[in-house]
C-alpha cells in the first residue's frame, strides 16, 4: 500500500471524548465525506465489520486494528482498489490531544496506472476528515 495522506490534527478535548467522536457510528457520517449512515459492533475488536451507507453505495469495511482510546484501523475495498485508515490517538495533556490520521491504498491490475490519481483523490476528498470532527466537537459547522 501507498500512502495517499497522513495528518495530524490537535484536538482541544480528553482523549476519551475524542475516541468517543471518533467511534460513534451514529454520527460517522457528519464528518467522514460520501458516508450518509455506518453501523458497527457495540464493542468492536479486529476483524469486526462496519457497514456503510455511501453517497455511490454500500461497502463493508473490516477493522484491521482496535486499540481502545489509542488506535483504529480499517480497511475498504471496491474492486482493484483497496484503502485502509488508520487513527492513533495521543495524549497531550489532561485535556488536549493529538489525532493522526494515515490514508493509504493498493491498486491492483489494469487500474495501477490510475493510482496516483486515486491517492490524490482520496487525499482531497479524506484528508480534512479530522478536521471536520474537531468543528463538529467544538460546535463548529463543517467544513
Amino acid at each position: 500500500m501507498h500512502t495517499a495522506f497522513d495528518t495530524t490534527t490537535r484536538f482541544d478535548h480528553r482523549i476519551d471524548h475524542v475516541w468517543t467522536a471518533l467511534t460513534d457510528w451514529d454520527r460517522l457520517g457528519d464528518w467522514m465525506p460520501g458516508v450518509t449512515s455506518a453501523s458497527g459492533p457495540d464493542e468492536p475488536a479486529d476483524g469486526d465489520e462496519l457497514a456503510l451507507t455511501m453517497q455511490r453505495g454500500d461497502r463493508v469495511s473490516v477493522l484491521t486494528e482496535w486499540r481502545p482510546t489509542t488506535t483504529m484501523a480499517f480497511r475498504s475495498t471496491t474492486g482493484p482498489v483497496a484503502a485502509e485508515y488508520r487513527y492513533e490517538l495521543t495524549r497531550v495533556d489532561e485535556t488536549t490531544t493529538d489525532v493522526r490520521i494515515t490514508g493509504r491504498c493498493a491498486v491492483r491490475g489494469p487500474m495501477r496506472l490510475a493510482a496516483p490519481l486515486i491517492r490524490r483523490t482520496l487525499r482531497t476528498t479524506d484528508g480534512d476528515q479530522l478536521a471536520r470532527l474537531r468543528d463538529l466537537m467544538d460546535g463548529r459547522r463543517s467544513r
